[in-house]
């Protein structure tokens, strides 16, 4: 294909994490949001359905491979490992099997640039560059690549916001509308720069501050009048300020799509998933007698301890399996949203559960039990939908959770840092709820999407899309094979009829890319930082 080819092909992707269409349909008609609605009126628009969780680490890569996550490898933040692996993986860019979006269009002749995607950490050597996003430790890290791109931003911007660097739990709100102010300037800074000084046929830059403030800033917009109601909005009219911004020095001629991984919605109450088990049998505590663990205050005395006592254990999340007997536990719940696992036989270390009908039948009376879970305080029912692994998933199910849960409106399920760290010291028959640590606003199903390009309709609301459809639509937008691989399927309703006639969706077979990746496991030092951050957007409460 010729670079003259290849021009009309030009694609940038602009990621909005977590934006919704919740909150911005009446912003956008009351004027709010003017570069969002321009684009809309020009292109087609709906609600992107997400990933199964719902979380940026599976939603977004779900979206750049075009598959679910059973054939891209990743499920949550964190998984429990298999037979003979770490007993809790802290997933990164080298646990996706799947090949990216930018592979294919490398592999095409196409140039891309990526700067801050969740779950490119560490950045992988691309036709272009890459500035990696969430799981990113600092910028003492290596997360660029080239690797002197990362003096070159600093040279130019004089600082580069990672995609937590600064931003902490105890900060006040208007700190953190600040904050997120000054990140959304910074990542705008970065995306003019290498937009100009780089040569590109495909770009894409996700902002994060959004979803930041709707984790954070939630609970201001039920306060009538409050100080920070707009606090939220403000973020949104920034993000929206700045497509605005980068768009304005784009051709006509180039293909726009603006997309986001998830919705959100309040959340009131979390579910405590493990005491649950606990308390219906399927669970075992170990007694946890006070001993040093308890005692450790710092994270730098934590890991000497750790390393000194225990050295082949010295990653602090090894200690939450230590606080439970899995000689006598049937099923745990690890990382978040809900998603229960099934202690097998050769499948984790210490399983009792046989294979078969016994796994059957345990994973029926937990259904059964857990359907029945209501808020004590209302009577309130806390499960809207509970779905089997194989019912959600297609292709290797050997890391899925063997239960997936839905929750109502209000409520969500995290593990507390704490419990990672050091083990479940308190357990209290009964326990299930608690207040959500952090946060008062999570994830939701439905994301958005917004296509505008020559070949597409104008004004046009598209009603049923997933988030695994974007990656196939996009490579046919810029005259690339499908891989057969994928789950996700093209938009063909976007797209004139005169251009789905003079452009047939083309096939290939590929998509896996586990053979050429060299797995990466942080440093303890890294893994510090990565949790740090998850706990301060209460990922990890």
């Amino acid at each position: 294909m010729s670079r003259s080819d290849q021009q009309s092909n030009k694609t940038i992707v602009l990621g909005l994490d977590s934006a919704t269409f919740d909150l911005m349909d009446p912003w956008i008609e009351a004027g709010k949001l003017p570069a969002i609605k321009k684009l809309m009126d020009s292109g087609c628009y709906g609600v992107l359905r997400s990933s199964i969780p719902p979380l940026s680490p599976v939603a977004w890569t779900s979206f750049m491979t075009g598959m679910n996550p059973a054939k891209h490898g990743v499920f949550d933040f964190i998984e429990p490992g298999l037979l003979d692996e770490e007993r809790i993986i802290f997933n990164n860019r080298t646990n996706c099997r799947g090949k990216t979006i930018w592979k294919y269009l490398n592999e095409q002749g196409y140039k891309t640039v990526m700067v801050n995607i969740p779950m490119t950490y560490p950045p992988e050597e691309v036709d272009g560059c890459m500035v990696s996003g969430m799981g990113t430790p600092s910028t003492s890290s290596e997360f660029t690549y080239p690797p002197d791109l990362k003096d070159r931003l600093f040279d130019e911007l004089g600082t580069y916001i990672t995609d937590l660097g600064g931003f902490n739990t105890t900060m006040k709100a208007e700190n953190i509308i600040k904050f997120l102010h000054d990140m959304v300037k910074n990542r705008l800074a970065a995306t003019r720069f290498l937009m100009e000084t780089t040569e590109w046929d495909f770009f894409m830059v996700v902002f994060m501050a959004i979803d930041r403030a709707q984790h954070k800033l939630w609970e201001y917009m039920d306060v009538d009048g409050g100080k920070f109601q707009d606090a939220i909005l403000k973020i949104y009219q920034d993000v929206d300020e700045a497509v605005g911004n980068i768009l304005s020095s784009v051709d006509d001629d180039t293909n726009v799509v603006i997309m986001s991984d998830h919705g959100a919605d309040a959340v009131y109450q979390s579910v405590s998933l493990n005491n649950w088990l606990a308390d219906k049998g399927f669970l075992t505590f170990k007694k946890m007698d006070s001993n040093i663990f308890d005692k450790v205050l710092s994270s730098d005395l934590y890991f000497k301890i750790c390393k000194r006592f225990f050295p082949d254990k010295a990653k602090k999340t090894a200690h939450f399996f230590e606080s439970i007997d899995c000689t006598k536990t049937k099923a745990f719940f690890l990382g978040t949203w809900g998603k229960i696992f099934i202690n097998v036989k050769g499948r984790f270390p210490d399983g009792i559960v046989e294979p078969g009908e016994e796994y059957e039948r345990v994973r029926n009376e937990i259904i059964l039990e857990i359907k029945t879970l209501k808020d004590p305080e209302t009577g309130k029912e806390l499960v809207h939908k509970i779905l089997k692994g194989e019912e959600v998933y297609t292709g290797d199910l050997s890391r899925a959770p063997d239960i997936v849960i839905e929750w109502e409106r209000g409520y969500n399920c995290i593990l507390p840092k704490k419990e990672l760290m050091q083990g479940i010291k308190k357990y209290r028959k009964g326990d299930i709820l608690q207040l959500p640590p952090k946060i008062s606003g999570d994830h939701t199903m439905n994301g958005i999407f917004i296509i505008k390009s020559s070949m597409t309709h104008e004004n046009k609301t598209i009603m049923n899309a997933h988030i695994t459809d974007l990656c196939p639509t996009i490579l046919y937008m810029m005259d690339t094979p499908i891989p057969d691989s994928m789950d996700g399927k093209v938009l063909i309703e976007v797209f004139k009829e005169s251009c789905i006639e003079n452009r047939l969706v083309k096939y290939c077979k590929d998509g896996d890319d586990s053979g050429h990746k060299t797995k990466y496991s942080y440093s303890d030092e890294e893994s510090k930082m990565v949790e740090d951050s998850l706990k301060d957007l209460g990922y990890l409460s």
